[in-house]
């Protein structure tokens, strides 16, 4: 599968400072486009395709590892 898990784009999201995430969802079928809100605020979008390669090996690294637990 292309793309991200939604427990994948959680992680992703907080880990990059965003508070806890109450709600996610597709926002597309390319698994990398998410609507989501923070503590039952307004809905906000993400946009998590990765661009470069050195984003490419992280979302790699972060599926490898998600997968694992």
């Amino acid at each position: 599968m292309e793309g991200f898990t939604l427990i994948q784009a959680i992680c992703i999201l907080e880990a990059n400072g965003e508070t806890k995430v109450t709600m996610i969802q597709y926002e597309d079928g390319s698994g990398y486009k998410f609507n989501y809100t923070l503590n039952n605020s307004i809905n906000k979008f993400a946009d998590l395709t990765p661009s470069t390669y050195v984003e490419k090996v992280r979302a790699s690294v972060i599926k490898s590892i998600i997968v694992k637990f």
